[in-house]
């Protein structure tokens, strides 16, 4: 947690409004590189004007979108490099080794907790989910680590620290969270 969690990041989404900015929506993020890309889930960016990076020091800085990949639920932004200097990026894992039974961790915002940190199992592998386009993503981990609004965006890590996954969603049933929850694998993202 200490290592990879300063690169975890708080995705602030605002929406115009007049001369100012109201905020729409949040979620998290991570950082990859130490040019300044962070990734995050494309809804949690969608339909926004202005998005805005919170670190874990406290500052935050305005971040580009410069793609998002509706089929494959994600998105790429990119914020200054100077805004992550001293920040190491959260190395990839493989996640087509990942197994049912071993670790999985979860950083993200649920709730607008900044740094929550959940811990569980990955449940299965190479389940499928319907994209935003109703294109299904296949390959998608499943964990029962809590995910909760706020975690989509954040990175599903093994017991090394390296990115398996993106926290997409969460089952729901009757409108109750299940428990069950999804990351986009980390080898689609690649």
């Amino acid at each position: 947690y200490d290592r990879v969690s300063p690169a975890v990041v708080d995705v602030n989404v605002e929406r115009k409004d007049g001369d100012s900015f109201s905020r729409l929506g949040f979620g998290s993020g991570f950082v990859i590189d130490s040019q300044g890309y962070v990734v995050t889930n494309n809804p949690v960016i969608q339909q926004a004007d202005r998005v805005r990076v919170s670190f874990q020091d406290g500052t935050s800085a305005l971040a580009e979108v410069l793609g998002t990949n509706p089929a494959n639920d994600l998105a790429l932004l990119k914020v200054p490099s100077e805004a992550v200097a001293g920040i190491d990026p959260i190395p990839f894992g493989d996640s087509s080794k990942a197994r049912p039974g071993q670790l999985a961790i979860a950083i993200g915002s649920p709730f607008g907790l900044d740094g929550s940190v959940t811990v569980g199992v990955i449940s299965g592998v190479d389940r499928t989910l319907d994209s935003d386009i109703d294109r299904p993503i296949s390959g998608v981990l499943q964990t029962d680590a809590l995910i909760n609004p706020g975690n989509s965006g954040g990175p599903l890590l093994n017991a090394k620290g390296e990115v398996i996954g993106i926290n997409t969603s969460v089952e729901v049933f009757s409108l109750v969270q299940t428990g069950v929850g999804f990351a986009v694998s980390s080898n689609t993202l690649r």
